[in-house]
Order: structure tokens, then sequence, then C-alpha cells
């Protein structure tokens, strides 16, 4: 018997929010880990969890759990700390005015907001600012 099944963390959540968020910014890239920079900044896009919070035997509601994750390479000052908040303000933006439904995934959200985080990417560079935006939607998978 073939297996059949629907490719939604990828192929519906992930690439449609690199799609809204590549509109404005450039560098965008779906990854679980960080990747050397190009430029002087990027976007990383990685789901965290997925809970299934209905289920029948027709359709299945998942809320999504998501980090993009803002990386800014320049040595920290306040001219570039004001510049890295403005840029997030914009990624703010263009996520929630993109909060109604693209096919069956609805409910995006921006639903906090860490300013200069440390990480195991930033870890002895000091010229590598990181911001996470932590974002949540739904999607409605219908078998």
């Amino acid at each position: 018997m073939t297996l059949t099944y629907s490719k939604i963390t990828h192929n519906k959540i992930e690439d449609r929010l690199r799609d809204v968020i590549n509109d404005y910014f450039k560098k965008v890239y779906i990854s679980s880990r960080y990747r050397e920079q190009s430029g002087n900044e990027s976007i990383r896009i990685s789901v965290l969890s997925v809970d299934i919070t209905n289920s029948s035997t027709k359709s299945e509601e998942l809320d999504y759990t998501i980090l993009v994750r803002y990386y800014l390479q320049e040595a920290y000052s306040e001219s570039g700390e004001k510049y890295a908040k403005n840029r997030i303000d914009r990624l703010k933006k263009l996520i929630t005015d993109n909060t109604q439904s693209y096919g069956n995934m609805y409910g995006l959200s921006v639903d906090s907001i860490d300013y200069f985080v440390s990480a195991d990417e930033n870890e002895g560079n000091d010229k590598l600012q990181i911001i996470d935006l932590n974002v949540s939607c739904k999607y409605l998978y219908i078998k």
C-alpha cells in the first residue's frame, strides 16, 4: 500500500513565510542551522514545533511555532542598534500585514521579539548581532 501525505511544514509554512519576507529582505533562507553570512544581513526561518490541536477523520488543525532569526554582521554601535531595530519593525510589519489566509495557512502572528540574543552562532563573534522573532500560525490540513 502506498503512503500518501502532504508536505506541509516546508512547502506550505516555511516557503510561504519566506515568500512574504523575501519581498523586502533579499537574503532569506530556510534552515535549522546557521549559515555563514554572504552580506551584512540575513534572515533564517526554522519551524520549531507543531501541535495538533484538533483532529478528525477528515481534517487536522495544526499550530506551528516558527523562529525567524535576523542576523546583522556589524560591530555593536548605537546607530547599528537603531538600524537593526528599524529593520525588525519592518519585518514585523511584513508578517502582521500578511495575517490573512493563504490557502489553508492562517493566523500568522509575531508573538514576541528577543533583541540582541546570545547564541551559538555569535559566540566569540562580537560583530554578529542576532534578533529573534517568535512567530506562530495555524494550518488546516484536509485529509
